[in-house]
């Protein structure tokens, strides 16, 4: 689950708390370019995270 820094729309620690498998919180600041709803303008940034978490979690890197 990401949070971005001033997502005025995120309500992410509602779905966060209700899942019952594997999960890791990752927060997006703002300086990173990540900033509001959806991480904004920064979707390489949030991609990275999220697919970088994919990765690690399946084991796709070594």
């Amino acid at each position: 689950m990401t949070v971005c820094e001033v997502d005025v729309a995120s309500r992410s620690d509602q779905p966060f708390a209700a899942l019952t498998c594997l999960k890791t919180p990752v927060s997006l600041s703002a300086d990173s370019g990540a900033g509001g709803h959806c991480a904004g303008l920064g979707q390489q940034v949030w991609a990275g995270a999220v697919f970088g978490w994919i990765a690690d979690t399946v084991g796709w890197r070594e």
